[in-house]
């Protein structure tokens, strides 16, 4: 069963919604703000997001550049008509459709399938992990639970949802704002402080010696990460990782947008040439070669030549 969050301030709207996509076998989950939005999807796994544009609190625009920080979730934008440039813009920051209202119960279903099936032919609907492990500290996330040497460890909130964080991506150095805003969920101003006391008492609660921490380390002047732990090294010292989660780290320390991601990926494990690569990404053939000046740019130079030149007609003739 897939799980659909509808997003809108106009409760009616909700309310049909949920009637049309229900009879269709969603599981249907709402919020009347962007910030709620962002906070169901934090807690529950959604699958495809229906989000209004002009809402209070946070509008479906910001909610959608907020949410392509740490999700390729399939967002569809309800707009009206005269929202035209607001319809752009939240396609360029990373909405995948958009519906214009009023719309026909037939449409919203049909976008909704459509959406469904190339998130998941692409393989964007990944079980999560709810299982988390790092040396002696091991996370149960459908129970909420912590142990260390297999002893209960009692955390508030928010020094679990850190820790979650840090485990989720082991070796990755989080700066206290980029901590303050992805657990807080708020903008970080001058909030570096509050992280640190948090970050001591759950080192008091995981650490043998919270002097000498062994996991939760300061890079200093950049913020925190969780260390990998030596027995979960292969014998060279490496990190057992798979090509997925390699490529994951090598976009982030490029600094490779969600989409841009996306489409290295496509590059590095298909033989299609540039149009079948456009049409399998349902983009145009000149947004994927924006994308792939983007990515020529912000790439190693060694990357770029060994991957790119025949997509952007330097070298090869192109498939």
């Amino acid at each position: 069963m897939y799980n659909i969050l509808i997003c809108d301030d106009e409760k009616d709207i909700v309310s049909a919604l949920r009637i049309y996509l229900s009879a269709e076998g969603y599981r249907i989950f709402e919020a009347y703000t962007g910030k709620e939005a962002l906070d169901i999807v934090a807690r529950q796994e959604i699958h495809l997001i229906l989000m209004d544009i002009m809402m209070p609190e946070m509008d479906g625009i910001s909610a959608t550049a907020q949410l392509r920080e740490q999700s390729n979730i399939p967002v569809i934008l309800l707009t009206a008509k005269s929202e035209d440039s607001d319809k752009i813009l939240g396609l360029n920051i990373g909405a995948d459709d958009y519906i214009t209202k009023p719309f026909n119960p037939a449409e919203v279903v049909a976008r909704v399938r459509s959406q469904l099936r190339r998130y998941t032919n692409l393989g964007g609907m990944v079980k999560k992990e709810s299982r988390f492990a790092i040396g002696a500290i091991e996370m149960d996330d459908a129970e909420k639970s912590v142990t260390v040497d297999g002893e209960a460890v009692s955390l508030t909130p928010l020094e679990y949802n850190i820790l979650k964080l840090l485990m989720e991506n082991p070796g990755r150095v989080f700066s206290s704002s980029e901590i303050y805003e992805k657990v807080w969920k708020d903008v970080a101003l001058g909030n570096e402080g509050t992280v640190a006391v948090h970050i001591r008492h759950l080192r008091e609660k995981i650490e043998i010696d919270p002097a000498q921490p062994r996991y939760l380390k300061v890079v200093w002047g950049q913020g925190y990460k969780m260390e990998k732990d030596k027995e979960d090294m292969d014998p060279d010292g490496k990190s057992e990782m798979t090509p997925q989660q390699q490529l994951k780290l090598y976009a982030e320390r490029c600094a490779l947008t969600p989409r841009e991601t996306e489409v290295l990926e496509k590059l590095l494990t298909t033989e299609d040439g540039v149009q079948e690569i456009a049409d399998s990404l349902y983009i145009s053939r000149r947004m994927l070669q924006r994308y792939i000046a983007s990515i020529y740019e912000k790439t190693e130079t060694k990357t770029r030549i060994g991957l790119f030149q025949s997509y952007v007609g330097f070298g090869k003739e192109e498939k």
